[in-house]
């Protein structure tokens, strides 16, 4: 029978009360320390909630299990590992963006004050671009070169001399408008990448592995729990439907059989479906009989934010 809203949280519940009873009565030691440090002083339902997120949360994923074992090693890498992985490749990615916005900002209003013959903003104007593209080479060698050629940044005053302070007025506006989104993109920057040196960062991550290595021995328990009380009901639920499809799917006579039967394949609100969908449709599908309707942008942002190897090899 397939499980609904009510029984599944009724037997979430009960499997989480399990865990918990299992965890005190053995006095698990890592399980007392994580409750310390995660838990509020009156209950654990902090603690449960993580749990319960995280569960739901990877059950959107092909591999869930799978996938949450390497994103919970991957937070014990060195500094070395961490510059091979994807992740750094998207920070790098996203501070040449950014980096390019700044230079490209700098560089209008170079062209800007050149058209209108202010030469003393112009040289100002110059030494800025300059500035930035120093900044950009700088980083691309190196990322916390990055960090140290920003802190040492400092735009030019832009006062014009006597002679340009009447054509300075009629642009004034769009100048600062242009010279402040760059300003502001720099210090988005250093907040989200260059407040500390890398290696900093991946010490921090590193600090967090025991504990998410303890979250996820947890979740592991607590599905084990869920899915034995699901089975003594005879019960499933969406998810598992999902799951057991995808099984099915392994099976090369049942892809098959499913990709020669469909002649079109339509999915509206692509942008709510999850990886475990997207897995079973790119099992079934053809190459060119799949149409979809939905928001790009959110999309992108989901299997970018859950799975970036799928968001690269769709989108690049």
């Amino acid at each position: 029978k397939i499980c609904d809203d009510a029984q599944r949280i009724l037997l979430q519940n009960e499997a989480m009360g399990q865990l918990f009873h299992d965890r005190f009565r053995k006095q698990d030691s890592d399980f007392l320390h994580f409750l310390k440090l995660y838990a509020g002083s009156r209950n654990e339902e902090a603690v449960k909630s993580m749990i319960f997120d995280l569960h739901s949360f990877i059950q959107s994923l092909p591999d869930p299990f799978v996938w949450l074992e390497q994103k919970i090693e991957a937070l014990s890498w060195d500094e070395p590992t961490f510059k091979k992985s994807l992740l750094f490749e998207e920070m790098h990615a996203d501070v040449l963006e950014e980096l390019e916005s700044v230079e490209s900002d700098c560089h209008k209003v170079m062209q800007i004050v050149s058209e209108w013959g202010l030469a003393s903003l112009e040289k100002k104007a110059r030494a800025d671009l300059d500035m930035v593209e120093r900044l950009r080479d700088g980083f691309i060698g190196d990322f916390d070169n990055g960090a140290n050629l920003i802190g040492a940044m400092v735009f030019q005053r832009f006062a014009p001399s006597a002679e340009d302070k009447a054509g300075y007025a009629e642009i004034r506006d769009d100048i600062t408008f242009l010279r402040n989104r760059a300003k502001d993109s720099l210090k988005k920057l250093t907040a989200r990448y260059f407040s500390k040196p890398l290696g900093e960062y991946i010490s921090e991550m590193n600090q967090t592995y025991p504990a998410a290595s303890i979250l996820k021995d947890l979740v592991l328990e607590f599905d084990e729990i869920y899915r034995q009380r699901k089975e003594k009901k005879a019960l499933v639920d969406f998810s598992d439907i999902e799951h057991f499809a995808l099984e099915i799917l392994s099976d090369e006579a049942a892809t098959s059989e499913y990709r020669s039967k469909f002649r079109y394949i339509f999915i509206d609100e692509y942008q709510d479906s999850n990886l475990v969908q997207e897995a079973i449709i790119a099992k079934i599908q053809r190459k060119d009989n799949v149409f979809m309707v939905g928001d790009v942008k959110q999309s992108i942002y989901k299997f970018r934010l859950a799975e970036p190897e799928i968001f690269l090899k769709k989108y690049e």
